[in-house]
């Protein structure tokens, strides 16, 4: 194992470590963006090096189930968040529904909001490895594209039929007005590509 501020191959002048990052063989290399990094190999790992700069967070693919787990991880540091969920509790799948020319097929994301946590969230083959989820809200891809962007708001979705609730309590939905906004603005934190924007 090597310490921070020892370097190998090449480096040609002493630099300030910025952080140290080691990865089995068969994981991609980190993608960083700086000045200079040194790549460390032996038997078993990779060690990375940054020198200077930042190690660029890469995006995720909306809807998959990278993106769930990063708005998770998100509200689950948020302050805020916990504060507009209050004592709510509720298992949710979003059903992303495919369209032409913009997503193949229908996604399904499954969130757990537990008195201002996020329990589990991941993405599932279909409703029925979830079966229990107390709600189930569907949509067209290019609408919920709109709402995790910021652009549409999901209640005002629900009560224009844009999104539809097919299963649970719709009026216990429309009084999480703080939730729905508070993860509609979490949403808009993940870094993320779409499904139609791939290149």
């Amino acid at each position: 194992m090597f310490r921070a501020g020892e370097f190998r191959e090449g480096c040609r002048k002493p630099a300030k470590t910025l952080g140290v990052r080691a990865l089995p063989f068969g994981e991609p290399d980190l993608d960083l963006d700086g000045d200079e990094k040194v790549v460390i190999r032996n038997e078993n790992r990779k060690f990375f090096f940054l020198l200077s700069g930042r190690e660029k967070k890469m995006a995720v693919v909306y809807p998959s189930d990278g993106w769930i787990k990063e708005l998770q991880k998100i509200c689950r540091a948020d302050p805020d968040f916990k504060d507009a969920c209050g004592d709510f509790a509720g298992t949710f799948i979003f059903q992303v529904e495919s369209e032409p020319g913009k997503l193949d097929k229908t996604a399904y994301l499954f969130l757990w909001a537990d008195q201002g946590d996020v329990r589990e969230a991941l993405a599932l083959s279909s409703t029925d490895e979830k079966p229990d989820a107390e709600y189930i809200i569907t949509g067209k891809y290019s609408v919920w594209k709109d709402v995790v962007t910021g652009k549409q708001e999901p209640l005002r979705a629900l009560m224009t039929r844009k999104l539809k609730l097919i299963k649970g309590s719709q009026l216990k939905v429309l009084k999480q007005v703080k939730l729905a906004l508070r993860m509609m603005h979490n949403s808009t934190r993940v870094e993320a590509t779409f499904a139609d924007e791939k290149t």
